[in-house]
């Protein structure tokens, strides 16, 4: 009896040892090595924990497994469990480099968490466990705890801010239209080209590239003047009816080319209102 009772012991021990992970073996060391935003667009972005795990040990490891919430303004965003079959080598006496990305989208980011939709940026946290093993059996678990941040795109407002015809005559006219673009944004745009297309009451007036000086600041704006000589006998007598009155139906169609330190961005816009039209007294 007392044999059978010293074995039983030793059962439920190796129970025990097996069965559940023990904490994270000494020789391994988990930091974050880089924070990285890619795939940057219009519609959202993915967030990338590089994280290094060090193994001073003179064996292998294997991460095994991982399970990780992402919290954006500690707010669930995403709960992710993940098994490796093979498991990822963790090379004895090595480094070894593990990305954890997190793909968000404006759009599901709204709907999940509201109160986001008026912020320019967002603080994250992922936190969870990793699990390794020695290619056998599970040798122990290691928390995850990482924090961040990332950037909310927002696209460039745009203001018809004024027509104003300096001559009119029966043949022709000379009209300075002015376009303002404000950035909501807590990083400066780095505009490349800026394209459009002008349009009067349906009547297409003027295709062009805005040049110059043309990157608008953080949370500022930039206001573009744009010189127009127009030939009515070449874009139509029906425009000359449209400058001769006091308003007009405008559009402001086209795309603007930026630069960011995360990639290029091509955002389309289309801003149409009525605008007066302004005269020299």
């Amino acid at each position: 009896m007392k044999k059978y009772a010293l074995f039983l012991v030793a059962f439920l021990n190796a129970f025990v040892l097996f069965s559940f992970p023990v904490s994270v073996p000494k020789d391994l060391k988990i930091t974050v090595s880089e924070k990285r935003i890619q795939d940057f667009t219009l519609e959202g972005l993915t967030f990338v924990f590089y994280v290094k795990i060090a193994n001073t040990s003179s064996r292998d490891y294997y991460l095994s497994d991982y399970e990780y919430r992402f919290l954006i303004n500690q707010k669930e965003y995403l709960q992710l469990q993940t098994s490796l079959e093979d498991g990822l080598k963790i090379e004895a006496k090595g480094e070894t480099l593990v990305a954890f990305p997190v793909k968000i989208t404006y759009e599901n980011l709204f709907r999940a968490l509201p109160e986001m939709e008026n912020e320019l940026h967002a603080s994250c946290n992922l936190v969870g466990w990793a699990i390794f093993s020695d290619g056998r059996r599970e040798r122990g678990k290691a928390a995850l705890a990482f924090t961040g941040d990332f950037p909310i795109f927002w696209k460039p407002e745009i203001e018809l801010n004024s027509l104003h015809v300096n001559t009119f005559t029966i043949g022709g006219a000379d009209i300075l239209f002015e376009v303002k673009f404000k950035n909501k944004n807590r990083f400066d745009l780095m505009v490349e080209r800026i394209s459009y297309t002008l349009s009067l009451a349906g009547y297409e007036i003027e295709e062009g590239t805005i040049a110059g000086d043309k990157n608008i600041d953080k949370q500022g704006e930039k206001l573009f003047s744009l010189p127009l000589l127009l030939d009515f006998f070449e874009i139509g007598k029906e425009v000359h009816d449209v400058i001769d009155k006091s308003s007009a139906r405008c559009r402001f169609v086209g795309a603007m080319e930026i630069n960011t330190v995360w990639g290029r961005l091509t955002i389309p816009f289309d801003k149409q209102e009525l605008l007066p039209i302004t005269r020299i007294p």
